[in-house]
């Protein structure tokens, strides 16, 4: 069987093995928190990537690793637009 998976609404975090998080944080963490749309803000203060899903109508990937960022955006080009443009052209 093929599935297809479809994050409506959430937050994903990479966080390194040696770091320990504090877990107890996670049930207050918001995809509606103003601050997911700032580019250097990371929900997740230990994360090194972020995923953000909206209603499936937009998604925020963010990189602490600039290599990492650049390869995201060399694969997917005009679709993947840079944060601070983006609230520029949209929400300002």
């Amino acid at each position: 069987m093929k599935y297809i998976c479809e994050i409506i609404w959430g937050i994903i975090s990479a966080v390194p093995n040696h770091i320990e998080t504090d877990t107890s944080l996670l049930s207050t963490l918001s995809a509606e928190d103003i601050n997911v749309w700032k580019s250097n803000h990371f929900l997740i203060q230990e994360g090194i990537l972020e995923i953000i899903a909206f209603d499936s109508g937009y998604t925020l990937v963010k990189f602490k690793d600039e290599k990492l960022s650049n390869t995201f955006k060399e694969y997917f080009q005009e679709q993947a637009m840079d944060l601070d443009q983006f609230n520029t052209k949209y929400i300002s």
